[in-house]
């Protein structure tokens, strides 16, 4: 039971009683609702007015769904969605009692009103004209203004676009140019029901490859950024984060995906810390086991040899995070491509590996500045003055994001992590950096979180990574 045909679609499962309040059902909510197989069709509302001559109802009609309209308002608040309902000729009842009755749709019924709206054809069309003029003398800020454009991560500039809206025969308009999707790879945006659709197609053309599930979203793999946001809306992404708006979850979601893990990540006080607060005794002792027991030493990245560095780097990750849920091991060439498009970004300060004595490299941590707080403030312009700016603030941004920090596994027992933990804190001193977000971390990875929290730490934003069976 929904008063939104659209939002009782997400709902509705084959053989189920849909309960709606819509009149003149169109042509996208009776192709949407046939094809989930109802049982009946109980509308508060008639299914044809006969202002003017909708599709919808015939288009149930001969798909076979019965439907009982014209049952009145009441049924809303008289039935509970998900309540067990009996349909007895035109008497709906639930829990043994009655709660309303209606006129069992016919075609006789559809037919009187298609000659109905053949005589109503004028009036309708001047309120149509009257209505569209109203709307855009309301609305002609928008129509002649400038609008605010929502900031999003995905680059438009100079490529083509494809655009879904739900409308008449809009799923088989989508894959006539599945093709030319396919050769183009336009930029495609799903407004509404349009959105649905092409999640469908995408699920539709993994089946054909042989697929049998799909993970998402991803860009492209757990070494990139993934999943949805879907807590921590009021607080503004970090350098390299996904930002999403509320309604996405719901949309995914009601789309028939579920979830298959979360990602956390933590906010860190780190200022407080520099200034004299310690993590919990554990770490702290663990940290000084690593140097007294073990030989570990710290040092930073060395920008000037970025390339070996990161390839150092690649080999502990691979290591540390191969048995992790998801993992991709990353190629020395992506390793190579990263160690290029951050070289602008990463401090060397907050680039960190981890040797024993011998030079072997036994763990690492890649934290980097959050040029975010920079390029917020550039209006997503670089000339003719935003470089100048952009390297102005990057000395003042005082927040960093903990993006990786791993272990090779002969060493994840020795308090080598911890020691990297520390030495982020130290590292704040003198830096003047005040705050950290630390992630994404799985939600299953116990000993990082419980690491975290004995940081102080706090989880100030979730991401989810859903999944959907195909067959």
């Amino acid at each position: 039971m929904d008063r939104k045909t659209k939002h009782l679609l997400e709902r509705l499962a084959p053989g189920e009683i849909a309960v709606i309040s819509h009149a003149d059902i169109d042509e996208v909510s009776a192709r949407s609702l046939a094809a989930k197989r109802p049982a009946v069709i109980i509308n508060a509302e008639p299914c044809i007015t006969g202002r003017y001559r909708c599709p919808g109802p015939a288009i149930l009609m001969d798909a076979g769904v019965p439907m009982l309209d014209c049952v009145g308002g009441q049924i809303m608040d008289s039935v509970a969605d998900g309540a067990e309902v009996q349909v007895c000729g035109d008497r709906i009842s639930t829990g043994g009692r009655d709660v309303g009755s209606g006129r069992c749709f016919t075609r006789e019924h559809l037919a009187d009103a298609y000659a109905a709206a053949e005589e109503n054809r004028r009036a309708e069309l001047e309120r149509f004209v009257a209505n569209t003029l109203s709307y855009a003398l309301q609305e002609k800020d928008i129509i002649l203004g400038e609008l605010d454009m929502p900031i999003i991560k995905t680059r438009i500039r100079g490529r083509h676009c494809v655009m879904a809206v739900r409308g008449s025969s809009y799923v088989e308009d989508l894959a006539a140019v599945s093709s030319y999707i396919r050769e183009v790879r336009p930029v495609l945006i799903g407004v509404d029901g349009g959105a649905d659709a092409l999640l469908d197609a995408g699920c539709e053309w993994l089946a054909g490859k042989g697929r049998e599930k799909v993970y998402g979203p991803m860009d492209f793999t757990t070494n990139d950024e993934i999943g949805i946001q879907i807590e921590g809306f009021d607080i503004r992404p970090v350098i390299l984060e996904n930002c999403h708006q509320p309604y996405v979850k719901d949309l995914v979601e009601g789309n028939g995906f579920t979830k298959a893990m979360d990602l956390l990540m933590w906010h860190l006080e780190m200022g407080k810390l520099a200034k004299g607060l310690e993590f919990h005794p554990a770490i702290m002792e663990a940290a000084q086991k690593s140097l007294d027991e073990h030989g570990i030493t710290i040092r930073n990245m060395r920008k000037s040899d970025m390339q070996a560095e990161v390839m150092r780097f690649h080999s502990v990750y691979n290591e540390a995070w191969g048995d992790n849920w998801g993992f991709v091991p990353i190629t020395e060439d992506e390793a190579g491509y990263h160690a290029k498009l951050l070289k602008q970004i990463i401090d060397e300060d907050w680039a960190m590996i981890a040797e024993t004595e011998d030079g072997t490299v036994v763990g690492a941590a890649l934290t980097l500045p959050d040029i975010n707080q920079v390029l917020a403030k550039l209006d997503g312009r670089l000339l003719p003055t935003g470089w100048l700016k952009f390297l102005r603030g990057k000395s003042k941004v005082d927040v960093v994001r903990i993006l990786a920090l791993g272990v090779t596994k002969a060493y994840q027992h020795t308090g080598v992590a911890a020691a990297l933990y520390v030495r982020h804190i130290q590292t704040c001193r003198p830096d003047g950096v005040m705050t950290g977000e630390a992630g994404w971390i799985l939600e299953t990875n116990e000993p990082m979180n419980r690491a975290l929290e004995g940081m102080g730490g706090v989880v100030n934003k979730k991401f989810r990574v859903y999944e959907k069976n195909l067959r």
